[in-house]
């Protein structure tokens, strides 16, 4: 049977606990705020940037059109392309930095690997890339090998680094090639919850730009621009992706938030339980002390008074 010290420390050290649960929980409800604004600035721009492609594709010389009517494979890659090709793969998979977020790392990785296999890319033909050190972990548990990691940054100037450090990383890999890029990384869904996703980075999806192509302008005024129209279109595509691992990346950061949240309220219900339980024990521990105690002093007077008289 614990002693009352013992439990008396017990419950100090659930305390301390249920501090740094509560602590974690107020730093998760700060970064879903952070993060869902900057998601929101990036929708805005990403639309912005989709209008002035849609301009260009449908205003502009009709070489584009052309070029991207019969890029075909060069522009998309899917399944029949992965299966076709025995090129390798650039895969980026997003974790976190931290710990305590439940099951994320775990269903991102299980993800990645499964939709890989999915789509044929054989281990051998895998460049993995991770942002988290516990994608790597895990990914590296497995016997995996791991090209290059890059940390988490847990801030909007700190995401603007990290993106920068990921295109020169990109660029430098592919070296002017159609080496496919795909990004895993859960994705935000209504209330706190999320799900994976996986997104085609590179070589860009043929199918967006002629959905743009098709799309009815929204003004009734026809868009105009003065620079050339090749240089414009390289300009806007390379923002198009730059929005794309932003939002990857955002996205991330914010399922993460949701699951730290999550996590640290079913931690807290559980501490607050098991807290209740030790200070139960310890008053009927006390308890029983103080009516021993109360015992032997009715005991003891009443032997003395046995012998006085």
């Amino acid at each position: 049977m614990q002693t009352l010290e013992e439990l008396r420390r017990r419950i100090d050290n659930a305390g301390d606990m249920q501090s740094v649960v509560s602590s974690m929980k107020v730093l998760a409800v700060v970064g879903i705020r952070q993060f869902e604004k900057s998601l929101s600035s990036l929708t805005d721009y990403s639309r912005a940037v989709e209008l002035g492609l849609q301009a260009v594709l449908q205003y502009g010389p009709p070489e584009i059109r052309k070029a991207i009517g019969t890029a075909g494979t060069m522009w998309h890659y899917g399944a029949a392309g992965a299966s076709a090709s025995g090129d390798a793969v650039i895969t980026m998979i997003l974790g976190s930095e931290q710990g305590l977020s439940g099951q994320f790392n775990e269903q991102i990785v299980s993800f990645a690997l499964k939709t890989m296999d999915g789509l044929g890319i054989v281990p051998q033909r895998r460049r993995l890339v991770t942002l988290g050190d516990h994608a790597a972990f895990r990914l590296k548990a497995m016997n995996m090998a791991v090209e290059q990691s890059f940390p988490i940054q847990g801030s909007v100037d700190g995401m603007a680094r990290s993106v920068r450090e990921i295109f020169s990383f990109l660029g430098a890999r592919r070296q002017g090639t159609d080496t496919p890029v795909l990004i895993f990384h859960n994705k935000p869904l209504s209330g706190a919850h999320y799900q994976p996703h996986m997104s085609r980075l590179l070589p860009v999806d043929v199918d967006f730009l002629k959905d743009l192509i098709s799309r009815p302008w929204p003004a009734k005024s026809i868009p105009t621009f003065t620079m050339d129209a090749w240089l414009l279109f390289r300009s806007l595509i390379r923002q198009y992706i730059r929005i794309m691992v932003e939002r990857s990346y955002v996205e991330s950061l914010l399922s993460e938030n949701n699951s730290r949240l999550l996590a640290m309220q079913v931690a807290e219900k559980n501490i607050g339980e098991y807290l209740e339980d030790l200070k139960h024990d310890f008053n009927n521990r006390r308890q029983g002390e103080i009516t021993a105690e109360l015992l032997d002093i009715v005991a003891g007077s009443e032997a003395l008074s046995a012998n006085y008289f």
